[in-house]
């Protein structure tokens, strides 16, 4: 099914059957809190129509189920799961997590780029999601005892990964780089990069049963 607007006026307004139709449920209005009984009509990949009666050139049955937004989890850490990010992936897109934004700090401070090269390699294989947040408090104070050290010049490379939003900010407990330290550059210039694009992520589809 591909995206054009032509098509996805004509179904949305009824003109023409959709490609898909998910009939007989309800979906979850997210603007005004209610669930609501309705078809939904979808075009390509994009939902064109709901509050109504639809027509599809296929059409799947989801009486007694409920449609709502893929969720994203904003912030987390794969590695605290204690699995692989394929495993991840397996066990939480189930529960309706269609996106993860991910700093992989945790593998990174312990086998540095490398850590960092397989977490994407991944993210670029999952069903779900993953985008991540470069990693920059490696280690994240000079007391620690870490398996790596990423400079400027270690995640720089990553910058223009199709998964990568940026660098990631310390958070409260992590001190940031010391000012002048070739990793607070690329923390700052990566931040300007970064901010405001972590919303920017696909929003996908869950139906739940009810």
């Amino acid at each position: 099914m591909g995206n054009n607007l032509g098509a996805m006026i004509r179904q949305g307004k009824g003109a023409e059957p959709a490609d898909m139709v998910l009939k007989g449920g309800s979906f979850f209005d997210l603007v005004s809190g209610r669930v609501i009984k309705s078809d939904v009509a979808i075009s390509g990949d994009r939902i064109v129509a709901t509050c109504g009666t639809f027509k599809g050139k296929r059409e799947i049955d989801i009486s007694g189920k409920t449609v709502v937004p893929g969720f994203i989890d904003t912030h987390l850490h794969v590695e605290s799961s204690l699995v692989t990010p394929f495993e991840f992936d397996r066990c939480v897109l189930r529960h309706g997590v269609t996106t993860a934004i991910c700093d992989p700090h945790e593998i990174a401070n312990v086998l540095g780029a490398p850590g960092i090269r397989y977490f994407l390699d991944c993210a670029e294989r999952t069903v779900m999601d993953i985008r991540v947040k470069l990693s920059s408090c490696v280690p994240a104070t000079h007391l620690e005892t870490s398996g790596a050290r990423l400079a400027a010049a270690d995640l720089a490379p990553f910058m223009d990964h199709p998964k990568v939003l940026g660098n990631h900010r310390s958070p409260v407990g992590h001190a940031d780089p010391p000012p002048g330290d070739p990793a607070d550059v690329l923390l700052k210039d990566a931040h300007i990069l970064g901010v405001g694009v972590i919303w920017i992520v696909m929003i996908g589809m869950i139906i739940y049963t009810s």
